[in-house]
């Protein structure tokens, strides 16, 4: 059970948490809401969440830091407001800075395991970025909350195995693809999805600085793309060589004028959160026959790319093309069936079976 599950996870001292169940009563069994919560004007004069992270952590913390750490703080703040709605029952609540403590914590971290199912290394991404905020706001008493002192420790995270596509399978999510018939900016959807499946496999990038690459940045003729340090999360320009084959599924999209060249062409994720996308692409996936979990979307291209190049060319290869800063997290991404890292009892020298000689 979820619940008991981030009490086993987290050290004996954490055992006592109250944790906080949405859809319980307001404030609780054990009185009123903290800070007359729901009242309007208790809340008049309040720092929400958000406030803090847009107009007082971000413009100091995060100067110059890549579109990638801004959305998962973007996306930090979604996930603690949808708790708090859940919580109090009330669609238009919001998160204060003032709630921020170890048992409010806890209880958010058990409700995104139980509702949304994400693991230990999810549950401590969200972890370091509430006690980012959270230190942020008392050291600069920006809110009543007491001070920082949070005794909540990471939860284990185990090492698993991390699949990535065989390349056969991932021959058959391209012929999903080639299925798609919705027009996306004067483009077949057929030829986009082809192309940007094809893009994520050849560079090996992040879904973000693929949708965001620029079209000058591409040289067709050259086969070469340049990912900028803007939009990557190890803030570095990369420059790839891209396969004849891709060079010809791009040309057949290929328009001078498309600042963004496939981000112009994808008009449903103003945002730039790609849950359209995402879900588009788990329908191309089921329709091939396959799975599609969160663990199956693009991510799991870039570590195909990982897997296949390491195999091929060794591990400096792909941590390089990865964009990694050590081999030890590139080792996270690799397939052992791909990368033939597969332990083997080849070589043990073998006992006698039921008495007969060797």
């Amino acid at each position: 059970m979820l619940r008991s599950r981030i009490t086993s996870d987290l050290p004996p001292r954490h055992a006592s948490f109250k944790v906080y169940s949405p859809g319980a009563s307001p404030g609780g069994p054990d009185g009123p809401l903290p800070h007359g919560r729901g009242s309007s004007s208790a809340a008049a004069g309040r720092l929400t969440i958000d406030s803090l992270y847009r107009d007082r952590y971000r413009p100091i913390r995060q100067l110059g830091c890549s579109l990638e750490t801004v959305h998962q703080y973007e996306q930090l703040l979604r996930h603690l407001n949808r708790f708090v709605r859940e919580r109090f029952g009330d669609q238009a609540a919001v998160a204060y800075a003032d709630e921020l403590c170890d048992e409010w914590i806890a209880g958010y971290l058990d409700w995104r395991m139980r509702t949304d199912g994400i693991v230990a290394p999810t549950a401590n991404k969200d972890l370091r970025q509430i006690n980012a905020l959270w230190k942020f706001a008392s050291r600069k008493r920006l809110s009543t909350a007491s001070r920082f002192e949070s005794d909540l420790s990471r939860l284990d995270e185990p090492k698993q195995i991390k699949r990535a596509w065989p390349v056969e399978k991932f021959s058959t999510i391209l012929a999903s693809a080639a299925q798609e018939v919705e027009t996306l900016g004067g483009v077949p959807g057929s030829k986009f999805w082809s192309a940007l499946l094809l893009g994520n496999y050849d560079l090996g990038v992040r879904i973000t600085p693929l949708m965001l690459l620029r079209t000058a940045d591409i040289d067709l003729d050259a086969a070469t793309v340049l990912v900028r340090f803007d939009s990557q999360k190890q803030r570095a320009d990369q420059l790839f060589q891209i396969t004849p084959q891709t060079v010809e599924v791009w040309r057949a999209i290929w328009a001078a004028d498309r600042k963004l060249f496939f981000r112009d062409l994808w008009p449903l994720d103003p945002d730039g959160y790609w849950r359209r996308l995402r879900w588009r692409y788990k329908r191309i996936l089921r329709r091939a026959g396959l799975d599609a979990t969160r663990d199956d979307l693009f991510h799991k291209i870039r570590r195909t790319t990982g897997s296949h190049i390491w195999r091929e060319r060794g591990i400096a290869a792909a941590q390089k093309h990865l964009g990694h800063s050590h081999p030890r997290v590139t080792q996270v991404y690799g397939d052992p069936e791909i990368t033939q890292e597969i332990l083997t009892a080849a070589g043990l020298p073998r006992p006698t079976l039921g008495g007969s000689t060797p």
